[in-house]
């Protein structure tokens, strides 16, 4: 049979491959970029008003027809004119990133983003956004450079099952910025943290994503959180008290922040903590001999406390959550789960 199989695969090869017709380079002189593309793209203007003043869009999309990898393929960019954002605003790049995203981030909500990466073109800052419609059964990888006082924004449209197809990273990774040399000032990338820790979920975790974090002392941060949420079938179990537990880990750029910068740890992890919601305990705790922080928290928007846990050793930050259901919040599971913590030797 499988011999079979693959010599139908081996006969309609030829056929399935030739009916595609090859893509395109398609060159835009005023927005000085280039992009491999199936077929022309119709060009639109659109004006959006956002944080920084207003911004004109040049938008060029392809509706691709019926029997392609994808549903549509964007590129759009504008110029920020006098707006204080540039690819030297280091600290406002996440912030412009997202605010590329309200597209999607308004109707789909937070929860759809699946995740969130740093990319960058000829050295020029940006990110890469992945969101999964789970309703509709639709997926966007989207993609925006800050190259000096210009944004632009990638963005391919497909079906979930089809979230893999190599047309995507290939629209995508054909992208060029023209006449444009490196940049000579590039956001520093942050180093993907290795796990060296272990700690015991009740559940085998339902949840990992990569978070990209900006701080105005730590500069930006990349972190792994994993995370067990309680199935929405199970929550409402009387019994029932906590709905999930997380941890996420990352390391500070130790040329900025150590264990031994006292006062700026502090200032950031109290700031963290309160901005979480109305604070109903908070105290310091010293785990494995290194400072940190332990806080329970009321949630502004759910009838749910938050049971935190925060430590930095050395250069490494460790952030432990559990949220439980309202007066259960230090019932022996959420504390089992925080007290399991333990580096690997």
């Amino acid at each position: 049979m499988l011999l079979r199989l693959l010599v139908l695969l081996l006969i309609l090869l030829p056929v399935l491959t030739s009916a595609q017709p090859p893509w395109i380079d398609f060159t835009d002189p005023d927005g000085a970029f280039t992009v491999n593309v199936p077929m022309y793209p119709r060009r639109d203007t659109t004006v959006q008003r956002w944080t920084f003043g207003r911004l004109t869009w040049m938008v060029f999309k392809i509706n691709p027809p019926s029997g392609d990898l994808n549903e549509h393929y964007i590129v759009r960019y504008a110029d920020m004119g006098n707006a204080p954002v540039h690819s030297d605003s280091l600290h406002l790049i996440q912030d412009v990133a997202i605010l590329t995203q309200l597209h999607l981030s308004n109707p789909l909500g937070a929860d759809a983003l699946e995740n969130l990466n740093i990319k960058q073109i000829r050295k020029y800052p940006g990110r890469e956004f992945i969101w999964t419609d789970k309703i509709n059964g639709f997926g966007y990888t989207t993609r925006c450079f800050v190259v000096k006082k210009r944004l632009y924004v990638l963005e391919v449209k497909y079906t979930i099952q089809n979230d893999d197809n190599y047309d995507i990273d290939g629209f995508l990774d054909s992208f060029q910025v023209l006449s444009v040399l490196e940049n000579p000032n590039p956001e520093p990338l942050p180093e993907r943290p290795v796990k060296d820790f272990e700690i015991t979920f009740p559940h085998p975790p339902n949840a990992t994503r990569d978070v990209i974090a900006f701080h105005a002392i730590t500069g930006t941060v990349f972190a792994v959180l994993e995370a067990y949420e309680v199935p929405p079938g199970q929550r409402n179990d009387p019994k029932l008290e906590n709905l999930g537990y997380t941890i996420s880990y990352g390391i500070l750029p130790s040329q900025k922040i150590h264990s031994d910068s006292t006062e700026l740890v502090k200032k950031m992890l109290f700031d963290n903590i309160k901005s979480q919601g109305e604070v109903l305990q908070l105290k310091e705790i010293n785990l494995f001999g290194y400072w940190g922080l332990e806080a329970i928290v009321q949630s502004p928007s759910y009838p749910a406390v938050f049971h935190f846990r925060v430590v930095v050793i050395e250069n490494r930050l460790y952030h432990m959550a559990v949220i439980t259901v309202n007066g259960k919040e230090n019932n022996a599971a959420a504390v089992g789960f925080l007290n399991s913590f333990r580096l690997k030797k």
